[in-house]
């Protein structure tokens, strides 16, 4: 089975645990937490993946560290993880319950690339244009990218809305080369 697939079907089980909004925000917020812990420390991912380190003290040191600070259902969740030895899987199922948790809350993840970073007011502008068209709630990914020159990229799954400078005076170009000589 490929590993997406496998992430998915373990992010599906977590999110079928979770009934109440608050459980969901916490345990979303915390398997981002423990994600951004195994990406950043390396002596702890390659413990958690040794296979001459046991389940048990895998297991063991797991719960000394962290069951007291995440929500039970979490703890759960991880224990079942190591006990399939999908441990390393971890990051893509972090990735995918983090899109099916924007799918219940129906949001939608929008690219924003602009030259400079824009005032708060243009961005709140901005997201409730890009929340009527895509008809959700759009999260904003903002990047600076200076050699758009001015104006905004945005970027939804397969569609691109370009309303960049450089893509204006690109076209510009190409009508003035195309024209006629008289």
């Amino acid at each position: 089975m490929r590993s997406d697939s496998i992430a998915r079907r373990y992010a599906e089980a977590l999110l079928e645990n979770i009934e109440e909004q608050e459980t969901l925000d916490r345990v979303q917020e915390e398997l981002q937490a423990l994600t951004s812990l195994q990406l950043e420390n390396e002596n702890l991912r390659h413990y958690m993946l040794d296979p001459s380190v046991t389940e048990a003290d895998r297991k063991g040191l797991l719960h000394r560290v962290l069951e007291d600070k995440i929500h039970p259902v979490l703890m759960h969740f991880v224990d079942l993880l190591l006990h399939k030895h999908r441990l390393d899987h971890f990051e893509m199922i972090s990735a995918a319950f983090d899109d099916l948790v924007e799918k219940r809350r129906n949001q939608a993840r929008i690219q924003l690339i602009t030259a400079v970073p824009l005032p708060v007011d243009q961005e709140d502008r901005l997201k409730r244009t890009l929340d009527a068209v895509v008809g959700k709630d759009c999260i904003l990914d903002k990047k600076v990218n200076p050699k758009i020159l001015g104006g905004v990229i945005a970027v939804y799954g397969d569609k691109v809305y370009d309303g960049s400078a450089m893509t204006e005076l690109t076209d510009m170009h190409k009508q003035l080369m195309s024209a006629p000589l008289q």
